[in-house]
């Protein structure tokens, strides 16, 4: 699944949790990391490292030079910043600092967010025909911000099997059961750019499937009367930011297989403390909604291949 068929599903998904298309933008960011070649689908895939990549895009993403246009004049502003944290890194570095990875990892980021910023805005426009005008109003809200730079790593399993959940485990999120389904070269092919006709109709499809975007949850798939009496109560109300990233954390463990229980819970808290949040999350309404968005998306691939 090629990275603007990724960022039309990204605005579908912030629409269903209630939050502004606008900030779909931090899904297309994920490709920053296509330089170097041998970051590509690494670096910005890799959960410990998506907080540092919003503190950056968001603090781009903000400027009234995005607004109007004016990216020469955006990255002139940035460049003060740019060699002041190059000096920082300097300092450190030479000390053996733990805070040369983290200053390293940030002037990456503003480099090639700023470099780049051409192609994420105009990625904008070219999903706008999917899911709306509201997707060029670019916002900087972090929950949400997250929570479209997440969907990246989740749905780009369909295309690439991501290692998320570094360092606590190697394990790749595997679509094992959908690739016994489809010709992989043909699915391939399809979202390469050479079959234009084919990705727009499953763009225009996946994105007007009401059932695949439904957020009415059947209460009783499940058994715990704890668990069916809240979702009873949020029956056909916007899901939880925090527990759509929840839920794509734990989808993506149970896409990895021999990972460790540990490892995903691990992601999950680091994840939601970046964001603040220290309360306990629930997900079952969100995890189920994925499922079912997943079995859309795969029946509407299948009768477009």
């Amino acid at each position: 699944m090629d990275e603007i068929t990724i960022l039309a599903l990204s605005a579908k998904l912030l629409e269903a949790c209630g939050q502004h298309k606008g900030n779909a933008v931090y899904s297309i960011i994920a490709e920053l990391d296509k330089k170097p070649a041998q970051f590509h689908r690494i670096f910005s895939n890799v959960l410990i490292n998506q907080p540092m990549i919003i503190e950056v895009a968001t603090d781009v993403m903000g400027n009234k030079e995005v607004k109007t246009g004016d990216l020469d004049g955006l990255r002139k502003k940035y460049e003060p910043k740019i060699a002041s944290l190059e000096q920082q890194y300097s300092k450190v570095n030479a000390s053996n600092s733990p805070e040369a990875r983290v200053l390293k990892n940030k002037i990456y980021c503003y480099r090639r967010i700023l470099e780049d910023a051409e192609y994420f805005i105009k990625s904008l426009k070219e999903v706008e025909p999917f899911v709306g005008k509201e997707v060029l109003d670019i916002q900087t809200d972090k929950p949400a911000a997250h929570l479209a730079l997440l969907s990246h790593t989740y749905l780009i399993s369909y295309n690439f099997p991501p290692q998320p959940f570094f360092p606590y485990s190697a394990s790749a999120c595997q679509r094992i059961e959908f690739f016994k389904k489809v010709d992989y070269f043909d699915f391939k092919l399809m979202f390469s750019g050479q079959e234009v006709a084919k990705v727009t109709k499953f763009r225009k499809a996946i994105s007007q499937d009401k059932k695949a975007w439904s957020k009415e949850v059947d209460p009783d798939i499940e058994e715990d009367p704890a668990i069916r009496k809240r979702l009873k109560e949020e029956f056909g109300k916007p899901f939880d930011p925090y527990g759509m990233i929840k839920a794509m954390i734990e989808r993506a463990g149970e896409l990895a297989p021999g990972i460790r229980y540990e490892a995903v819970q691990r992601s999950i808290r680091d994840y939601l403390s970046s964001l603040g949040c220290k309360e306990v999350v629930h997900s079952d309404r969100e995890r189920q909604f994925l499922v079912n968005l997943e079995k859309e998306i795969e029946k509407t691939i299948i009768g477009t291949l």
